[in-house]
């Protein structure tokens, strides 16, 4: 399948947006300092008096997009990318902050088409924080006709219980957090 790697692809394509965005509106010095986007697991972020400024996009589920109606046999899939967006930070407002740039920074990804989403892949690459994935995103990216169709990013209300239930899931320390679901169409 063309689009094994989509999920990461995507998330790296997320993950770069946010960076950029976080950076074209010089969060960095609001917040006094640097700001970080990172993917990890909700446990394995550091927290405490000691946080530094993070925005963490975590996947915690993948299911069948179940609205399209394109079939498998003819190559394509679709799904739905369930992530947890989570803002960290030691001072006031800074989560705040965070959230709301991200919200502004992943806009312009509400329908992202596949040569939109190949030119973000491909600079994502050429950042320090992809290069261990670099082997086997990188076709992705050069490819005409990539496997990722089609991306559409939208935030997805969770009720406080519902989030409540996720953090008690993730054995994390519970945060400011916006769930988005992005619908990945690829082949």
């Amino acid at each position: 399948m063309k689009g094994a790697h989509a999920i990461a692809a995507t998330t790296a394509v997320l993950r770069h947006q946010l960076e950029l965005g976080l950076a074209r509106a010089q969060v960095a010095a609001a917040l006094g300092g640097s700001a970080a986007v990172s993917a990890l697991p909700p446990d394995r972020i550091a927290t405490g008096g000691d946080e530094r400024p993070l925005l963490n996009l975590f996947l915690y589920q993948v299911t069948p997009n179940l609205s399209s109606r394109r079939r498998e046999g003819d190559g394509i899939a679709a799904f739905d990318l369930h992530y947890l967006l989570a803002a960290y930070g030691a001072s006031d407002l800074h989560t705040e902050l965070l959230l709301g740039q991200a919200l502004e920074a992943l806009r312009p990804l509400r329908a992202l088409e596949t040569g939109a989403f190949r030119r973000i892949l491909g600079d994502a690459l050429e950042g320090e924080a992809l290069r261990e994935l670099a082997p086997i995103l990188t076709p992705l990216a050069m490819q005409d006709d990539g496997p990722v169709m089609q991306i559409e990013v939208a935030p997805q209300f969770l009720a406080l219980e519902e989030l409540s239930r996720l953090w008690s899931a993730f054995q994390a320390r519970f945060r400011p957090s916006l769930a988005l679901k992005i619908a990945l169409v690829c082949r």
